[in-house]
C-alpha cells in the first residue's frame, strides 16, 4: 500500500509541513498559513490517504482543474511577491524558473539575484511544492488539450490526425514548464514540448 506522502507526491507535491521553524519572516508564514487551509478545506477520502485530496488538485466537481490552477496562480504571485520584497530580491531584470531534475526550482540563465532567488525556494518548501503543483496542473491541462484536438481531427482524417499526434502515443514526448517574471513584476506560465528519442 503506499503510504499517504507517497500518494501526494504523485500529484508533485509533498505534504504541508507542519513543523516550521520559527525563523519564518512574516510573509513565509502567512504564505504557510494559507497552504494549510488550502489542505484542510479539500475533501478526505481514502484513495488519498488521511490527507485528503492534494491542495492543487479540484476540491469539488464543480471546480475544474483551471479554476483551481487559477486560484493557486493567484496565491503564488501574491505569495512569491511578498517574499521577495522582504528579502530585498527584485524583479527588474525579469526572470524565468523551472524545476530541475531533481525536483527544485532554478532560475534559467543569468540574472544577477539568480542565489538568492534560487535560495529563497530552497528556504520554502511550501513554495517550491507549490511551483511544483502549479506546473504539473499546466503539463495536464496541455495534454487534455492536445488529446481533444487529436480527438476532432481524428474525426476528420485518421491518418492525418495520427501523424500529426504521433507524440501522443510514443512516449517521446515530455513537458517543461516555466514560469516567467517580468520587470513589472507580472507572472506568466509557458509549457514547452520536449521530445526525447531513445535508441
Amino acid at each position: 500500500m503506499i503510504s499517504d506522502i507517497s500518494q501526494n507526491n504523485l500529484s508533485g507535491v509533498q505534504s504541508p509541513n507542519t513543523t516550521q521553524k520559527a525563523d519564518k519572516s512574516k510573509a513565509e508564514q502567512e504564505f504557510i498559513d494559507i497552504i494549510k487551509n488550502l489542505q484542510a478545506e479539500q475533501p478526505k477520502n481514502g484513495r488519498h490517504g488521511e490527507l485528503g485530496v492534494p491542495y492543487t488538485m479540484p476540491s469539488s466537481s464543480s471546480e475544474s482543474i483551471q479554476e483551481r490552477t487559477a486560484k493557486l496562480e493567484s496565491i503564488f504571485s501574491d505569495s512569491m511577491k511578498a517574499i521577495m520584497e522582504e528579502r530585498s530580491i527584485s524583479s527588474d531584470p525579469s526572470f524565468e524558473l523551472t524545476t530541475g531534475t531533481d525536483g527544485h526550482v532554478y532560475v534559467k540563465g543569468d540574472h544577477p539575484q539568480k542565489a538568492e532567488i534560487e535560495q529563497m525556494f530552497q528556504d520554502n518548501q511550501e513554495l517550491e511544492n507549490l511551483f511544483r503543483g502549479i506546473s504539473g496542473n499546466h503539463a495536464m491541462i496541455d495534454a487534455f488539450d492536445r488529446h481533444m484536438k487529436f480527438s476532432e481531427e481524428y474525426a476528420i482524417n485518421q491518418v492525418a490526425a495520427v501523424m500529426k499526434y504521433a507524440s501522443l502515443f510514443d512516449n517521446t514526448e515530455e513537458k517543461s514548464v516555466s514560469m516567467r517574471m517580468d520587470e513589472n513584476g507580472n507572472i506568466s506560465w509557458s509549457v514547452k514540448d520536449i521530445y526525447s528519442f531513445s535508441a
